[in-house]
């Protein structure tokens, strides 16, 4: 979102939303500082196997050995993913006082982003202006047009004429006796090796016809199949789906906890929130790397001193090291940037033109004059 401002570019000051100095009357606007909130993408692979309708026939007719003996479900993790998405910090709103004024030909930009994050502060000549307005508004017309293409129906209509049939009903007398599940089991096991001297035959030439290979491809890719499905009622089928669970986590400023509980893992059972007492749990921790504490140090103190004003409140994040375990044994590990941990600090309030910041909030690029 981009605002304008007819507004003097010079001295700049900011305080904290709930502090006395704000003056209701004064003209600017309120901004917030990001916070670093933790993505975690699990990926989990559940495995099924089921047990084939007649798995005590397979080394009776078969010779099959290697079958599954009962249904089973197991669940693995595979992958995974830890980043950060920044959000507003609730605790950390500001309201920046704008001059009343500006000089000739300058206008003032506000630039933010779609959450509400201020990104950049600008200060435009008017012919920067005009070339952002005609960029936006130049061609209003362009669109009205769209979409070119209409549908067109036609109307068919079909006569259609049947001559009357006479039918004849013959009722049979019929009695149905059951097949055991060895009869129906050896049925089965013929058409596997029916299905065995068809692919001979094919591959042997047997049949004296001169396939191309494309034609023979398609015959044997097809028979496998047929093969696999028959021999799934001796030695089972297995099935193998992918499922994605996501968990945020909010790292505090200050926190003294070594690890927190995620969720649990059971790999008969799978994800399971903390609550539930079945499976081992899965701790996240987040360790500051202190990269910055000699800055620290500094930055309180200057926050800490009698200013006469100051610039826009922002935040120097702080790197740290993110663990995924179960017990002792580490998932996953990944460096990020936290904004809450870092530094909170100001800019200066006076002669800063141009100033834009990255989406944790700290400084990406600012011009003094």
């Amino acid at each position: 979102m981009m605002t304008l401002v007819c507004s003097t570019f010079g001295q700049i000051t900011s305080f904290p939303v709930q502090s006395s100095k704000n003056d209701p009357s004064s003209e600017g606007f309120v901004y917030a500082l990001p916070l670093s909130i933790v993505k975690v993408d699990i990926h989990v692979t559940k495995t099924e196997k089921f047990k084939g309708k007649y798995s005590d026939f397979a080394t009776k007719l078969l010779g099959i050995k290697d079958i599954i003996l009962k249904d089973a479900m197991n669940y693995d993790i595979s992958e995974i993913s830890i980043s950060t998405i920044a959000e507003i910090d609730t605790n950390h709103f500001y309201f920046a006082q704008i001059p009343n004024k500006m000089p000739d030909g300058r206008s003032f930009m506000l630039s933010m982003t779609e959450k509400g994050l201020i990104s950049g502060l600008y200060t435009v000549s008017k012919t920067e202006d005009e070339a952002h307005k005609k960029t936006y508004y130049d061609t209003p017309f362009r669109d009205l047009l769209k979409p070119v293409q209409i549908e067109k129906v036609d109307t068919i209509i079909r006569r259609v004429s049947i001559d009357t049939l006479v039918f004849e009903e013959k009722v049979l007398k019929r009695s149905i006796s059951e097949k055991s599940n060895e009869q129906q089991a050896k049925e089965i096991a013929d058409l596997i090796y029916n299905i065995e001297d068809s692919k001979y035959s094919l591959l042997t030439g047997y049949q004296e016809v001169n396939y191309s290979k494309e034609s023979m491809d398609f015959m044997i890719n097809n028979l496998n199949k047929l093969e696999r499905e028959y021999l799934a009622y001796f030695k089972g089928s297995t099935i193998t789906t992918d499922e994605v669970f996501t968990f945020y986590y909010l790292p505090k400023q200050k926190s003294t906890e070594s690890f927190t509980t995620l969720f649990r893992f059971s790999a008969t059972e799978g994800i399971a929130p903390k609550s539930n007492m079945n499976g081992d749990p899965v701790s996240i921790s987040i360790i500051s790397l202190n990269k910055y504490a000699q800055v620290r140090d500094f930055e309180n103190r200057r926050m800490q001193s009698k200013r006469k004003a100051k610039g826009l409140y922002y935040r120097i994040p702080e790197s740290v090291q993110i663990d995924l375990k179960i017990g002792n044994r580490v998932l996953a590990s990944e460096n990020a940037d936290i904004s809450q941990m870092g530094i909170l600090t100001f800019l200066p309030y006076y002669n800063i033109s141009n100033v834009e910041f990255y989406g944790n909030g700290s400084i990406r690029s600012i011009i003094l004059e």
